[in-house]
């Protein structure tokens, strides 16, 4: 529960004014993207090429309604691993894609990495930025279905596949080239005059990556974590928010151990 402060500050959290509208913002996207995950799921129970087609035509009406500043959260299932794609509008003309992985042993050794830590511990741009992508390569109905072709059939290969052809068709130079570029721009003069907000919008964050099986978890919290972070969020408040998280899911297990049949032994 929400209260404000005299200082328009959050009593008992520190949330001011504008976290609670970078938290309401994220949310709002959140929430607007559940539409295209309940799609592919039903796709996914019967993964038909008539399926696949309904799908991509709900999905293409969907990126057609993305306004100007307005975002939108893509799952993807490539070789059986999740990864997520973030699509934000940047102008009429121009959009931001943000790839999303959290796998080691999968398509994030294709993203930046970085050792440069007190603890030696390696870290890799869980979210790989792509800026200034064009409106005709984001909306072309050929990439959408060679993507989510990639989830209806699983072929050896198809990781490399996505970020050595799909992602370079995107972007339209390879993918080395976009990836050298970033980290470039990354460690020039003038990104030392950026706050980390801008920093985080314009080339991502270094983070760990997963170290249990399930992608489809951790995807969704990177995924937070960056447009919470991006939108001004302290990585305090961001925690918070993650707190709050494991909070609601401890309470649905509570609930769901009330109605589970105890064993032999007593114990649920």
């Amino acid at each position: 529960e929400f209260k404000e402060g005299k200082e328009g500050k959050e009593e008992g959290i520190g949330f001011e004014r504008m976290a609670r509208v970078g938290l309401s913002d994220t949310l709002h996207i959140m929430q607007q993207s559940a539409v295209v995950f309940k799609n592919m799921l039903r796709m996914l129970k019967t993964p038909t090429e008539s399926q696949l087609l309904s799908f991509l035509k709900k999905l293409k009406k969907i990126l057609g309604n993305i306004s100007k500043g307005e975002s939108i959260l893509l799952p993807l299932l490539i070789e059986n691993s999740e990864l997520l794609l973030l699509l934000e509008r940047t102008t009429d003309r121009v959009f931001k894609v943000v790839v999303i992985q959290t796998d080691p042993f999968g398509g994030l050794k294709n993203h930046s990495v970085s050792a440069n830590h007190a603890n030696s511990e390696i870290k890799y741009r869980t979210c790989m930025v792509l800026n200034n992508i064009v409106k005709k390569n984001v909306l072309d109905d050929v990439f959408w279905v060679s993507v989510y072709n990639l989830a209806i059939h699983t072929h050896k290969g198809d990781i490399n596949r996505f970020y050595d052809v799909l992602i370079p068709f995107l972007t339209g130079k390879p993918l080395e080239e976009s990836l050298v570029e970033a980290e470039n721009e990354a460690q020039s003069e003038g990104a030392e005059a950026l706050d980390a907000a801008q920093v985080l919008d314009l080339y991502g964050d270094f983070r760990s990556p997963q170290r249990s099986n399930t992608a489809y978890v951790r995807c969704v919290l990177e995924g937070m974590h960056y447009m919470l972070r991006r939108r001004g969020l302290s990585e305090l408040q961001v925690n918070t928010v993650h707190l709050a998280l494991c909070i609601e899911v401890m309470e649905m297990i509570k609930n769901d151990l009330i109605y589970i049949l105890p064993e032999e032994n007593g114990q649920r």
